[in-house]
């Protein structure tokens, strides 16, 4: 009969893997631990719901590699050729969106991923290969989001750029020389973004806030064929006051 005697480091370390949640050796560090306490194979195969012969076989190799023996042994199969090249698009491809590509949508997917890489290679791949390389290159995905290009104007320029064109419009507004319409729409913004929906995990992504209960008022006005659209932003705190 296989019996485990563990050190108190030993128990230590599996009482730790038993208690992290998702930990894939959390089931064999607990069959180890009961052949600890003196259980036969039987007993923890009627416990853990495996078969002895299961039992047996995690507990021959904790013996002899310790509990590195307990990680799962796969072969390394094939070389992971669309694995690997997958991961050299993918920076160049979530950089600049689908719609680059031809797409009718700002958000990549899984399906798109595996679309484009045939497009660009003639050689098909599967949904599985895809989600391995974004894993394994360090990606996640989160729900779209507004984002700020990184090459889009600062603040401080937008605002430059606005005053400019308030004393363009005033020149000609004096000579009676415009027709001025006014907008109100709540969802119209002139803040640049790019939409995307993977990212390097740990990463911030440059999100525009959109604060609740913002108000947008747009004027439109047009000059000899020109036309020039001007926004003011408040909150509904702003507006009550007004």
């Amino acid at each position: 009969m296989i019996r485990i005697h563990l050190t108190p480091k030993e128990k230590e370390e599996l009482l730790r893997l038993r208690n992290q949640t998702g930990e894939p050796c959390s089931e064999r560090a607990l069959i180890v631990l009961l052949s600890h306490e003196g259980n036969t194979p039987q007993d923890i195969g009627l416990k853990v719901k495996r078969n002895p012969h299961t039992i047996r076989l995690w507990l021959k190799r904790f013996l002899e590699n310790g509990i590195q023996g307990l990680n799962r042994l796969y072969s390394p199969g094939r070389p992971g050729k669309h694995k690997n090249q997958l991961k050299t698009y993918f920076p160049e491809w979530f950089e600049v969106g689908p719609d680059s590509y031809g797409y009718s949508t700002n958000s990549w997917t899984i399906n798109l991923l595996c679309d484009n890489y045939q497009k660009i290679t003639n050689e098909q791949v599967s949904e599985d290969t895809v989600e391995r390389a974004l894993k394994e290159a360090g990606y996640s995905y989160r729900r779209v989001k507004k984002c700020v290009p990184l090459h889009a104007p600062t603040r401080e320029e937008k605002k430059q750029r606005v005053i400019e064109l308030i004393e363009e419009i005033k020149s000609f507004i004096a000579n009676d020389e415009s027709v001025i319409l006014s907008l109100d729409e709540a969802h119209f913004s002139t803040e640049p973004y790019l939409i995307r929906g993977w990212y390097k995990k740990n990463s911030m992504s440059h999100a525009v806030p959109q604060e609740e209960g913002e108000l947008h008022n747009i004027w439109c006005v047009e000059y000899r064929g020109a036309k020039v659209y001007l926004e003011k932003c408040q909150t509904r705190k702003q507006q009550d006051a007004d």
